[in-house]
């Protein structure tokens, strides 16, 4: 299943269309492609998409690298995702901050 939305996903998401980069993100990750994952929200998050930014905080932050998710989960928290704020105070609070 996630071996046929990959292609179509990952085209439209390194042409014009950065809304579908949260999907191929995900498609990549349930692929077990981690990298290409982050690759993906990296990329949506840079062209505006918040979800994508929760997307890719969550992701690092369960890899451990909660220093790097602070930047896109404070970004998709400030622009309405509720569960990016969630997922900030954890970041923080892991921290000690």
């Amino acid at each position: 299943l996630y071996g046929e939305a990959d292609p179509y996903l990952k085209s439209a998401c390194l042409g014009s269309n950065p809304e579908s980069c949260e999907w191929a993100g995900l498609v990549a990750a349930g692929l077990k492609d981690h990298t290409r994952a982050l690759n993906h929200y990296r990329r949506g998050c840079s062209a505006g998409m918040e979800s994508a930014c929760y997307q890719l905080g969550r992701s690092l932050r369960s890899k451990g690298r909660g220093g790097e998710a602070t930047t896109p989960l404070r970004k998709a928290c400030d622009s309405g995702v509720a569960g990016a704020c969630t997922e900030l105070a954890i970041v923080l609070w892991q921290s000690g901050k």
